[in-house]
């Protein structure tokens, strides 16, 4: 069974990047005016951005935000100071509005409540979750067929006795972008990458982007597709709504030319099509005058070339004298100190805090 989607106003929690929630809001904002016609009520919160809007404006944010990690549905916003409540609260949500299975999920946080022990609260949920499916149970025909519906994850939190119910609607995270043939070993997260991207590009004028270390090409792959609708895999949603029927946005980045260095040949090959070419970063040289943007080995997974005092600094010398750099944002681990930058900010890369410097041409 699905529900009528249309005219109901609801809450969505659009997590992102750590660091990263005002660009997040600012995608969120241009992009749902395009498609919708109307500037949204956004309110920025640590690693994300609440959005109040239809249900079927905030299921479409998962197809077409390129900074977004997640997009959650908020269910219900109330109380709950003991696990007899909690009992009633997860019993009392009509799931079968959402769920073409009876197992889920559970992610679980608490701060500042009287509901501390998470192990206890995912035990509670699961036995009211049961409970609620004692009289509603799911037809005999979709039990029969698991593998065409999505594991479905929700989400509690509570703070201070607040609590605060919502489903996950995307699935996977939306950094992973389906229909990917190869991705390199030490890769940015395609979520950072798109807003660090937003970050160092203008939007007003046509530019030359240029990744003198590519990799697998993750910049210039969400540089050349951040305008574009994500229909290379499935949403969890898609068990519960209609998948929306959404045509490119014009939310994109004047081009000119998109060219990526990478100095491992086999990986170079990979890339062919997004503009990449055997080379090394060092000895590299443009004519143009470029944007650059690169997420260099930290010596761990891909060892460096120099000795990683020299390394650093070095790629920023050759961005400005060899490359033609106007404006260069290259990410470093944390214990890497450079100076000169326009801004230093910290970013969080699967598990990993590192830095995210912007240099400029003065």
């Amino acid at each position: 069974m699905r529900f009528d989607i249309q005219g109901i106003m609801e809450k969505f929690y659009v997590s992102c990047p750590l660091n990263m929630e005002k660009i997040l809001n600012s995608e969120i904002i241009e992009k749902f005016k395009h498609y919708n016609g109307i500037k949204p009520q956004t309110e920025i919160h640590i690693g994300g951005v609440l959005i109040e809007c239809e249900l079927e404006q905030g299921l479409a944010l998962n197809l077409y935000l390129r900074c977004a990690t997640r997009v959650l549905l908020r269910i219900k916003s109330q109380k709950c100071r003991d696990f007899p409540k909690l009992f009633k609260i997860i019993q009392k949500v009509n799931w079968k509005k959402f769920l073409k299975k009876e197992e889920v999920q559970w992610s679980i946080t608490t701060a500042k409540s009287r509901l501390i022990n998470t192990s206890k609260m995912e035990k509670t949920c699961s036995d009211a979750l049961k409970k609620y499916f004692e009289p509603n149970r799911i037809s005999q025909k979709i039990l029969n067929t698991p593998e065409k519906f999505h594991t479905q994850k929700i989400f509690i939190r509570v703070e201070n006795d607040d609590l605060e119910l919502s489903i996950d609607t995307s699935g996977d995270a939306l950094y992973i972008r389906g229909g990917e043939a190869y991705r390199g070993n030490a890769s940015i997260r395609a979520t950072i990458a798109s807003c660090l991207l937003v970050q160092l590009l203008p939007r007003n004028e046509e530019v030359n982007l240029l990744d003198p270390m590519a990799g697998s090409g993750t910049f210039l792959k969400e540089a050349k597709r951040f305008h574009k609708i994500n229909n290379s895999r499935s949403f969890a949603f898609y068990d519960y709504s209609p998948k929306p029927e959404l045509l490119d946005n014009n939310f994109k980045f004047n081009l000119k030319e998109v060219v990526g260095v990478e100095t491992d040949p086999e990986v170079a090959t990979h890339g062919l099509d997004l503009g990449i070419q055997h080379g090394d970063a060092f000895t590299y040289t443009s004519t143009h005058k470029n944007y650059i943007i690169c997420n260099p080995p930290y010596g761990k997974k891909v060892k460096l070339s120099k000795d990683r005092d020299i390394f650093y600094k070095e790629l920023v010398q050759c961005a400005f004298k060899n490359m033609g750099a106007i404006r260069f944002s290259m990410i470093t681990p944390l214990d890497i100190k450079l100076v000169g930058y326009e801004k230093r900010s910290k970013i969080f890369n699967s598990g990993i805090w590192l830095y995210n410097y912007t240099f400029e041409r003065k």
